[in-house]
């Protein structure tokens, strides 16, 4: 066997391996060019180039106590690796990729998106740092954070920003230029029942489910349950939606006014407007009063009772409802009837004619509905009734509805009785009361009551009760003669009276004429 060749490689070794020892640095090269200086081993070549050891992830971790600045080629990732640690403590890092070329300061040519990129090959997440503080984390499942390392446990964010403790008001501010609207869309790609697009504002101590305000939309596909988180409608209706406290809606401009529009963004589209003073114009932009609503208001019972109600809670003044150049009309419709009423007197007062409200009207304890004049020259109660008007204009009925008295269309009234065939029809006996003037040798007007105006009838006189040892007489001074009942005695003064007979004194009443009226005094 020739020994030759391998006792020449043991030579070379030793005489390497002396040098090694004894010299300050190393050159190892085919051209004799001198160690550099800051290097303890130079190798240059222009077809060879360094091997380091090789090995797997596994066995790269099982190098006992690896010293810091270690290097292997890691057969696991395909890429050196070095030991940034201690020789205790080991981290184990890539420091470049065999099959790509590293990305340059000064920027990159020639790249190809699907082999060139900065990042990791394993599930390791990407770190970005400034002074040595990590800055940005993107996780190995893809999600991407500023200021913090951690996701949430349950719901990992794909996009988290932490500003931590900080002097600016602005997590995040965006910004652009363009001569159009500038806008943040978010859009849930998704078509499920349930799916929406949702931008949230959460307080420190909100959930899922409180504590937050909602600006979002349904999706294309939504479809409502009960007992949804967000329950608003059907598909593609927008909401604003607070799972707070009180929730408010404010123009911080002391100034400027509320609007509100439906149906386009055009100025005509306007539907109400609050103003800066409070007021709120419901169809009008300039409301005069706390509520003004344009044209008409509606309140529609759904219900088994629908209410409009005026709370006083001052203990003192009004309530006042006011037509202003044009008529006030209650109407009752369905079946029901238009029903009014006070815990006071009700009082009714029309043809003012002024456009402001009539004093209040005080003294009127124990009426029901009082129809006050408002001009001496107008009707304070008139009843109308219609062009082909059959029935009563009035009937006055007692508390189970039995009519006592009425009007009818011809104008004759009707006492006790349902209708009338003459100007004053009584069903029943009529009861007088008289006013005593004995011993009077004249007659007040208010001491006695007229009975008849003018010409000839029969009147009915009642039986006189009580009159023990006085005189009443029939004493007629004019024209008109009258018919009396038998049981009175008349001195007729020179007039004419028929159908009299004589009854004792004590059943005897006074009836004095002044030519034209009838009088009874007592």
């Amino acid at each position: 066997m020739n020994y030759q060749k391998p006792l020449l490689a043991l030579f070379v070794f030793l005489l390497i391996s002396v040098g090694t020892i004894l010299a300050q640095n190393i050159a190892i090269n085919t051209n004799g060019n001198l160690p550099d200086t800051s290097a303890a081993l130079d190798i240059s070549s222009t077809n060879k180039g360094l091997l380091i050891p090789r090995m797997t992830t596994t066995q790269m971790n099982a190098i006992p106590l690896p010293a810091a600045g270690l290097l292997i080629f890691n057969t696991t990732t395909s890429a050196v690796s070095v030991n940034t640690g201690t020789s205790a403590s080991p981290i184990w890092v890539s420091v470049a990729l065999a099959n790509a070329a590293g990305w340059g300061l000064t920027g990159n040519a020639g790249t190809s998106a699907s082999t060139n990129f900065i990042g990791t090959t394993d599930a390791v997440d990407f770190v970005t740092k400034t002074n040595n503080t990590e800055r940005m984390r993107v996780s190995s499942g893809g999600n991407f954070a500023i200021g913090t390392a951690t996701f949430d446990a349950t719901n990992p964010e794909k996009f988290l920003v932490d500003a931590g403790t900080t002097t600016s008001v602005n997590a995040m501010y965006l910004k652009g230029t363009i001569n159009s609207y500038l806008q943040i869309n978010l859009s849930n790609k998704s078509t499920g029942t349930q799916a929406s697009s949702d931008i949230v504002a959460t307080a420190n101590n909100g959930t899922e489910t409180t504590n937050f305000i909602d600006l979002g939309i349904n999706g294309g596909g939504f479809v409502y349950q009960s007992g949804n988180p967000i329950e608003t409608g059907k598909f593609n209706d927008g909401y604003l939606l607070s799972a707070g406290n009180d929730m408010y809606m404010v123009n911080n401009n002391a100034t400027k006014s509320m609007i509100f529009l439906t149906g386009g963004t055009a100025t005509a589209n306007e539907r109400m407007r609050i103003l800066y003073n409070g007021r709120v114009g419901i169809g009008l932009s300039d409301p005069n009063n706390p509520l003004a609503v344009k044209d008409s208001m509606e309140i529609r019972r759904v219900g088994t009772l629908s209410q409009l109600l005026f709370t006083n809670t001052a203990g003192t003044g009004d309530f006042r409802i006011g037509g202003d150049g044009g008529d006030i009309y209650w109407q009752g419709g369905g079946g029901r009837s238009l029903q009014m009423g006070s815990y006071w007197a009700t009082v009714l007062g029309g043809d003012r004619q002024s456009s402001s409200f009539p004093s209040h009207v005080a003294g009127i304890s124990g009426t029901g509905v009082l129809v006050q004049a408002q001009r001496s020259a107008s009707v304070p109660l008139a009843i109308q009734g219609a062009a082909s008007q059959t029935s009563n204009l009035t009937e006055w009925r007692n508390s189970s509805g039995t009519v006592l008295s009425i009007v009818n269309t011809t104008g004759q009234f009707g006492i006790g009785t349902t209708s009338a065939n003459s100007t004053l029809s009584v069903g029943g006996s009529i009861t007088v009361g008289f006013r005593s003037v004995s011993g009077a040798t004249t007659i007040a007007a208010t001491d006695y009551i007229v009975l008849n105006t003018g010409g000839s009838g029969t009147w009915t006189l009642p039986t006189i009760s009580g009159c023990t040892g006085r005189v009443y007489k029939l004493i007629n001074h004019g024209t008109t003669s009258i018919t009396l009942s038998t049981g009175y005695k008349a001195d007729n003064g020179g007039i004419l009276i028929t159908t009299l007979s004589s009854a004792a004194a004590s059943n005897m009443i006074e009836i004095i004429s002044d030519g034209t009226n009838w009088r009874l005094i007592r």
